[in-house]
């Protein structure tokens, strides 16, 4: 590397350490101007230090751009250097041999001269404190350690004459199941470092390499620079990864790694990366193609890495031009290695590969026993992913409009309709009563399951033709159903729902008024269903403020579903904080802060601290502070659960646009109105795409920006907004009398858009 080159290295990478995280991929797509090698050499130093700015101070030395810069030390303890042999973030790796005591050749793991931060330091210390824990076959163990003349740090490990698991496999032509054999070896080098509370975070094929030992292959696993100490002692040495850096290869990289500030990261994350490792050692090549990966901006590497799916091993082989030399190297012909791979060695793959953690294999000594299961000829627990979450999966990630998402649920409707006459037909003609009962519930269930896939807060477009579509959908239930009268009322109570998320409450109320009634009969006062319907019921009145119907409905579900589902079931505390809203609502304070408190302690406890019911829950605590005036109280709450479910659900999700819209309000409240117009201005453009103009929460927001605009004298911008809310039917009970509104009061637009509405939407 010339100087001149290293000095524009140098330069650049100091810009991008002063500016935050999100911005450094456009100063970088500026600043290197089509230079992709650059941008790389640059962008390969970001990731390995959260205080980046920290290594190159202006003026200094930049030894830490280039392995040229530094020579490699004659000595180092009492080991002899005798070659570079790697490097990385933070150190240089040598080969050495030391002679006394015992004469060995081991590689030593030096850090970089220069970069004495704080926080490499720490990183550097918690990979030794790793290293030194672990004493497994599978894993490069840790010799010596001490520090240089010069107060450099260092460790001595065994060093690991070998070549990377897909070379040696390769070139030794392993066919599969020897290729399996040894990665299975590798699973359980890996499951060793989880029991000493160690996540490796980069795993991938040169940080394991095969030697030879005893006359056998051994996989070493090797660098855990980057690994993350889940062990309370190991993890207080550590330093946290800054937000927006990425830890780990994009080709080998877990879903949750690829998530800015990488909270997620359990041992789950390496079975996702070893995952990515058996891929290429039985197809031949990564889930991610390398080269077309660097061609990408790095945003759009993290989406892929966290929403695109790889195809399965036996499709990828088939997209493969060197097809046969894959396979020649696996001592066995394309058609052959297609058909060994298709079937288990593809849903094992996959199900390790899996985007969503909790559908993954638990650990890697589960990954081994099924493949395990597979060499032994036995069923294997990997399953291909079911109908329901496949259709759940293809709605969310292809949202093609409101009408299209809407119109598959009507259909799915009318198909469980059709097949329950039918099942009613077969039952009356072949005369079995109770075959047609069983037949009913199960079609029942599989209309739930579908039902639950539709999530209209994923979807946009145009509502009025949904809303007819879910219309005729409902005369169908009525008519169709009229002997089945079970199935009858559970469909209008689902169908009620719908009505509900769609912001449709009149039609909602009328729904499930009527299956409700229709369980009543049909089923136990205290069956589950029944009480369920009657707590969707109360939500509903709630919902309309009919506070003294609502809150007998509530109580008497509650005490049914404590009984029949448990006080701590996920049902039973969802339904008491939809009361303890109630209360809010009406100025029972007290009464609604020992429900919240009761139902966020239990909902830790039972889902959580980031699981989106706990998060809601934590929010509306916030909002009764905030109503009660203890805004104190409320803005700890309200900004924990914005931050929480922004990280966990992201910014477009209803729960976060709803969050952005309740901290808003506080700051509207406290006359922070700097901080509360970006946020109402994002939650309105959020509701708007996945909501429609016309949804309930939407002009809410519209109506809490058009207060916001009026204290800050801005009246015109004030009366359009309030007229846009009118116009789409947004009524307020006090919107003639709001304070925030007062600069408006006179203006005969105002007196007018006052004159036509009247009501509530509640917060």
């Amino acid at each position: 590397m010339s100087g001149q080159r290293h000095d524009e290295i140098s330069a650049l990478f100091l810009e991008a350490c002063k500016l935050p995280a999100e911005e450094r991929a456009t100063f970088l797509d500026e600043a290197c101007a089509g230079d992709r090698e650059l941008r790389e050499e640059v962008e390969s130093l970001l990731p390995h230090d959260e205080n980046c700015a920290e290594i190159l101070e202006p003026g200094a030395i930049p030894l830490a751009l280039s392995p040229d810069t530094e020579l490699a030390p004659q000595q180092i303890g009492p080991f002899t250097v005798e070659e570079q042999i790697g490097e990385g973030g933070m150190g240089v790796v040598y080969r050495a041999r030391q002679e006394q005591p015992i004469q060995r050749e081991v590689a030593i793991k030096l850090i970089r001269l220069g970069i004495e931060s704080s926080a490499v330091m720490a990183r550097f210390e918690t990979e030794r404190q790793a290293l030194a824990l672990m004493n497994h076959p599978n894993i490069a163990c840790v010799l010596d350690a001490g520090t240089t003349e010069q107060g450099r740090p260092y460790f001595a490990m065994e060093y690991v004459d070998g070549e990377r698991i897909t070379l040696y496999c390769d070139k030794q032509r392993l066919d599969i199941d020897e290729r399996l054999q040894l990665f299975m070896e590798v699973c359980d080098g890996v499951g060793h470092a989880h029991q000493k509370a160690i996540i490796h975070r980069d795993i991938k094929p040169s940080n394991v390499l095969v030697t030879s030992e005893g006359g056998r292959a051994l996989p070493k696993i090797i660098d855990f620079g980057v690994a993350k100490a889940t062990d309370k002692k190991l993890a207080e040495r550590a330093v946290m990864t800054e937000l927006g850096q990425l830890i780990g290869t994009p080709e080998y990289m877990s879903p949750e790694q690829a998530e800015l500030g990488g909270q997620a990261i359990d041992t789950r994350t390496d079975v996702y990366s070893l995952g990515a490792l058996l891929y290429e050692i039985v197809v031949g090549v990564p889930t991610f193609d390398p080269q077309e990966l660097r061609e990408l901006g790095i945003e759009e590497i993290l989406r892929r890495v966290r929403e695109d799916d790889p195809l399965q091993p036996s499709q990828r082989l088939a997209t493969l031009s060197d097809a046969a030399s894959v396979a020649a190297r696996r001592r066995t012909d394309p058609t052959a290695l297609a058909r060994r791979l298709r079937g288990d060695l593809d849903v094992i793959a996959m199900k390790a590969l899996h985007k969503d953690p909790a559908l993954r294999y638990a650990s890697p000594a589960e990954l081994a026993a099924d493949l395990q299961r597979h060499m032994n000829d036995e069923p294997v627990l990997a399953s291909p992913p079911s109908t329901w979450y496949r259709t759940g999966k293809l709605i969310r990630k292809h949202k093609v409009g409101f009408v299209f998402s809407v119109s598959l649920v009507v259909l799915l409707l009318g198909f469980a309709i059709s097949m329950t006459v039918q099942a009613s037909r077969i039952a009356r003609e072949r005369d079995r009563a109770g075959e047609a009962a069983r037949t009913a519930e199960r079609t029942l269930d599989f209309t739930m399951g579908l039902l639950d896939i539709y999530d209209p807060h994923d979807t946009t477009g145009n509502a009025s033709a949904a809303r007819e579509m879910l219309d005729l959908s409902l005369a169908k239930i009525e008519k169709e159903l009229g002997d089945q009268p079970l199935a009858q009322a559970q469909l209008l109570v689902n169908a009620g729902k719908v009505y509900r998320r769609m912001g449709l409450n009149d039609q909602a109320r009328a729904v499930v008024e009527r299956g409700w009634a229709g369980l009543k009969t049909l089923l136990p006062e205290d069956h589950p269903d029944t009480l369920q319907a009657e707590a969707e019921l109360a939500y509903l009145y709630f919902y309309e403020r009919r506070f003294d119907e609502a809150e007998p409905l509530f109580l008497h579900a509650i005490e049914g579903l404590e009984s029949s589902l448990g006080p701590d079931d996920d049902v039973t505390l969802h339904t008491k904080k939809n009361l303890a809203n109630l209360y809010t609502y009406r100025g029972d304070y007290t009464e609604a802060e020992q429900l919240h408190l009761h139902c966020l302690e239990k909902l830790r406890e039972t889902l959580g601290d980031d699981d989106p019911t706990t998060l809601r829950s934590m929010n509306e605590l916030g909002i009764l502070y905030r109503v009660s005036g203890h805004l104190d109280k409320a803005e700890p709450l309200l900004a924990e659960a914005l931050a929480s479910q922004r990280r966990v659900m992201g910014a477009a999700h209803p729960f976060t646009l709803s969050s952005m819209n309740s901290l808003a309000v506080l700051y509207l409240m406290q006359s922070r109105y700097d901080e509360a117009e970006p946020l109402l201005r994002e939650s309105l453009d959020g509701k708007r795409l996945s909501l429609g103009e016309s949804h309930p929460s939407t002009l809410k927001t519209t109506y809490n920006l058009a207060c916001l605009a009026a204290l800050d004298s801005r009246n015109r911008e004030a009366l359009d907004l309030l007229t846009r809310a009118a116009d789409h039917g947004y009524i307020n009970e006090r919107i003639g009398g709001d304070p925030d509104l007062t600069s408006l009061h006179g203006d005969p637009e105002f007196e007018a858009i006052v004159a036509r509405v009247g009501g509530t939407v509640v917060d």
